[in-house]
């Protein structure tokens, strides 16, 4: 099923503090940075070899206080691309493994999510690429 990790999500209390030690400290370079207002989001994703890190700061109080808790970070999900995205959802729902919500067109991207109640207390996003889009310039967070 897994073609590669494609991007680890963090949630973070401050985005610009996150940002300070991703790029100075962990010397990671800064591939693009997003805000969202529908999803009451900053994101600002950084290379490290062929995986990307999500820095995620949600905007919304109510969401952010479920999404991070007390917490100044925490890791929130593991983005696996997958050639087929409805073949691995039906494999893992044969396994018992459910999902947040059936796929969606996110970033030009196809994306689901696993509940983490029934995936080891993890959530595992799964992504496929469209036709249209051979990369993920253009990315938004799920």
């Amino acid at each position: 099923m897994p073609d590669r990790i494609d991007h680890i999500a963090i949630v973070v209390d401050q985005l610009s503090e996150a940002q300070a030690f991703v790029g100075a400290i962990m010397n990671m370079a800064l591939v693009r940075e997003l805000t969202i207002p529908e999803r009451s989001v900053r994101v600002a994703f950084y290379q490290c070899g062929s995986v990307q890190v999500e820095l995620i700061e949600v905007t919304d109080p109510a969401s952010r206080e479920r999404r991070l808790g007390d917490a100044k970070a925490r890791i929130e999900h593991l983005a696996i691309q997958v050639d087929d995205i409805h073949e691995s959802v039906a494999r893992l729902e044969g396994l018992g493994v459910e999902m947040a919500s059936r796929p969606q067109l996110i970033g030009g991207r196809l994306a689901v999510s696993t509940n983490p109640s029934s995936s080891i207390g993890v959530i595992f996003q799964l992504l496929q690429e469209t036709p249209q889009t051979g990369s993920h310039e253009d990315d938004q967070p799920a």
